[in-house]
């Protein structure tokens, strides 16, 4: 286990879907200040830890703490304060405008005594800026393309001010452009001191945006670490049943896999 202070951890976690246990006795901690991405084929428990992580799901065995407090004892609003959750596939009433949205972000930070203030309103614009749609905070949700959605359900997400955020395949209906754009906002926020845990699919941009990535199969955490250290041919083969070569990604010099003339 990673010695770096972990704010969010993990400790015997058992979650599954009816009997069916997807994470089993799973230890996992997630490290102070690291852009982390969960990476692993599908239906191999990264999600599932996503959601355990956020108290989405509830484990049947084990815990959850967030600064060495049990979630189970805490409140909502005091969990939302601290962490922000982006699901896979969110939902929002029909009819809602993007500002209406963005603003459910705010939700943790209101009370019968603290109505609406400027740092509300100016942590809304700042969301929306950054996640590039304030030209469509008028707009209906229900009007926007599947990408203009997505980049909207992050900016509520940042609205919620958090030091810790998680993404659930954050660029899910987006084209390589804003694909990009999303990373990059991430890899910003990072340098902005906040911890972020992602899944994703995209495993040459996994690795060319994490600080650390945590490869999972069959509901079990294989390896983890920065990509400089972990990443090689026999543990893609060993995560994905995939025969490539790794080499240096000609721009960043992170690695980066190209899969063998065998497997195409």
């Amino acid at each position: 286990m990673n010695a770096r202070a972990s704010r969010l951890r993990a400790e015997g976690m058992t979650v599954g879907y009816g009997h069916d246990a997807v994470l089993s006795k799973l230890d996992f901690q997630v490290p102070d200040g690291e852009l982390t991405v969960i990476l692993g084929p599908n239906a191999c428990g990264k999600s599932t830890l996503l959601k355990s992580l956020s108290r989405v799901l509830t484990p049947s065995a084990g815990k959850i703490f967030l600064d060495d407090v049990a979630m189970e004892k805490s409140r909502t609003k005091d969990i939302a304060r601290v962490l922000a959750m982006l699901p896979q596939i969110p939902e929002a009433p029909s009819g809602v405008s993007v500002a209406d949205v963005v603003a459910r972000g705010r939700y943790p930070h209101q009370s019968l005594l603290r109505a609406w203030t400027d740092d509300d309103e100016r942590a809304c614009v700042d969301a929306m800026t950054a996640a590039n749609v304030l030209p469509l905070r008028e707009r209906s949700l229900e009007e926007l393309s599947g990408g203009q959605r997505q980049r909207v359900w992050i900016a509520m997400t940042l609205a919620q001010d958090t030091p810790l955020i998680l993404l659930d395949e954050p660029t899910t209906y987006l084209d390589i452009t804003h694909q990009i754009e999303v990373l990059n906002l991430t890899r910003r926020l990072h340098g902005a001191g906040r911890t972020i845990v992602m899944v994703l699919h995209d495993l040459n941009l996994a690795f060319r945006y994490a600080t650390r990535v945590v490869m999972m199969r069959d509901g079990r955490i294989i390896s983890e670490g920065s990509p400089h250290e972990i990443v090689d041919a026999d543990l893609i083969a060993r995560v994905f049943d995939l025969e490539a070569l790794v080499v240096a990604d000609p721009v960043t010099g992170a690695p980066m896999v190209v899969p063998a003339e065998s497997t195409l």
